[in-house]
């Protein structure tokens, strides 16, 4: 079973294997601000990028449930795609597609 709040998103099998250190890279931990972009709106969203590896990142949010399952992620003139693999109420575990 995964921990409690947190909820693993269609097509990740386990939230606990996901969200504990079973990266395919090494994570630095960091705080930088970034944006949500999302495609289909013109809008963006604040947000702050708490971990960064090459394959992926952790991601803070006001509410995540809010945050679609693929998005756009503006981080220091840099734009990656995004695909949510694991949410709790406030952050998001993506990997960059």
């Amino acid at each position: 079973m995964g921990r409690p709040g947190l909820s693993v998103v269609e097509g990740a099998s386990d939230a606990t294997s996901v969200h504990d250190e079973q990266r395919f890279a090494p994570r630095t931990p960091l705080v930088q601000n970034a944006a949500i972009v999302l495609n289909d709106k013109p809008r963006s969203f604040p947000c702050s990028v708490r971990n960064l590896s090459a394959g992926g990142a952790c991601i803070e949010v006001v509410l995540a449930s809010q945050i679609p399952k693929q998005f756009g992620l503006a981080l220091n003139g840099t734009r990656f795609s995004c695909r949510v693999i694991w949410r709790t109420e406030n952050k998001l575990g993506v990997t960059f597609r």
